[in-house]
């Protein structure tokens, strides 16, 4: 009898460009051997519908939104193991639905917190402003004190960077020297995808073999390790403590763990 495979949802469209390059990483990090029917099973959810979040924030119109968000969890929680919003913003919702609609969720905020506690150097929030408002990483994370937060006008200047350039899809590498100004200035080599569209700057960055910078990317590190995130876990703490380790603190010698730093993906 065949072993069933986990499923995975995804609860994207926040932007689209990034879910769409999302799954394609799930598939390039764990490409079958000898049959398709060995490759990941994933399903996505993807509503560029979503009500705009920094916009609901700033409008005082959060309600509209969480609502959007207990729907469409309340779907993919019959049909899937393990569920990732993709949008770091999106986060904030999870504490104002019921617990049995967000067990399943990945949080990306504390996939990165391990990663940064683990990381040999302080990292720069590249992030919307509405996960700054709302202190998502500086408040989730047990490791914020490794977090280099943006000035308030640098904040815009990254926000208007992913609404810009990220989320329509334009090549990423046109704000490699805005980026590389801001680690500079904060001198820093390494950031933190505080917004999923970073995502796609940083698979940018390995494309063209850029290793000078480091990133901790939520996204990226759950790729990689796709199905030891999809393993059995009572709780999220557990799966959080447990299945995500840097490669000296392999559990077991079996696993290889990854992290998405762009000088060793």
């Amino acid at each position: 009898m065949n072993k069933k495979l986990p499923m995975l949802g995804v609860l994207g469209g926040m932007g689209p460009v990034v879910t769409a390059e999302f799954l394609k990483s799930i598939y390039e990090y764990n490409q079958f051997i000898d049959k398709e029917q060995e490759a990941p099973n994933v399903i996505v959810f993807s509503l560029p519908s979503a009500p705009d979040r920094t916009s609901s924030i700033n409008n005082g119109n959060e309600r509209e939104f969480i609502d959007f968000i207990q729907l469409h969890l309340e779907n993919l929680n019959k049909l899937v193991d393990r569920i990732v919003i993709s949008c770091c913003t999106s986060h904030y919702a999870l504490t104002h639905i019921p617990e049995h609609l967000t067990n399943k969720v990945i949080s990306l905020i504390q996939i990165a917190d391990q990663q940064l506690q683990e990381h040999d150097e302080p990292a720069l929030l590249l992030a919307s402003t509405g996960t700054y408002h709302k202190k998502l990483f500086h408040e989730g994370c047990n490791g914020a004190n490794r977090i280099i937060s943006l000035s308030e006008k640098d904040q815009y200047s990254i926000h208007e960077m992913i609404y810009r350039v990220l989320k329509p899809g334009q090549d990423p590498l046109t704000i490699l020297g805005n980026i590389q100004a801001l680690l500079h200035k904060y001198n820093t080599r390494s950031y933190i995808s505080g917004c999923t569209e970073f995502h796609l700057f940083t698979k940018s960055l390995k494309l063209n073999k850029i290793d000078s910078i480091k990133a901790i990317d939520p996204l990226t590190t759950i790729a990689q390790n796709f199905y030891q995130l999809l393993e059995p876990a009572t709780s999220n703490s557990i799966l959080f403590k447990d299945k995500i380790k840097l490669p000296n603190q392999f559990n077991s010698p079996n696993i290889n763990y990854k992290t998405a730093l762009c000088e060793t993906i």
